[in-house]
């Protein structure tokens, strides 16, 4: 890790590490109530992103990286119905724009998953 005069600069390794406990902070805390501000959900997507580049190309060093399992994801995520309900739409547009990709989502079987913070973007 580097810090220089307001800046930090984060590896692709402490990134997957601390993506899951930061995502799992947001998360608690916009259940709660609170909002987050556009920068702060930014960050995190991309400490996701840095993060799950790192964990799919390196074989070395991904053990005992905390990943979110799929019971989790399951009981923390949100259905399409949820989301249209909290969007105004229906479950099938919700769907277009996950196909679009204008709304990130993970297919868990047969069902989308989609990240109750990703959806304070829209």
């Amino acid at each position: 890790m580097i810090v220089s005069e307001g800046t930090i600069l984060v590896d692709a390794r402490r990134a997957a590490i601390l993506a899951p406990w930061l995502t799992a902070i947001a998360r608690n805390y916009t259940r709660d109530g609170g909002v987050l501000d556009p920068s702060v959900v930014e960050l995190l997507h991309e400490f996701e992103r840095v993060g799950r580049a790192y964990r799919t190309s390196s074989a070395i060093g991904t053990s005992g990286i905390p990943v979110e399992s799929t019971a989790d994801m399951v009981d923390t995520w949100i259905s399409t119905t949820e989301a249209d309900r909290r969007l105004g739409c229906t479950p099938r547009a919700v769907t277009a724009r996950i196909h679009r990709r204008t709304l990130s989502a993970t297919r868990v079987g047969n069902r989308w998953l989609i990240d109750p913070i990703t959806l304070e973007e829209t």
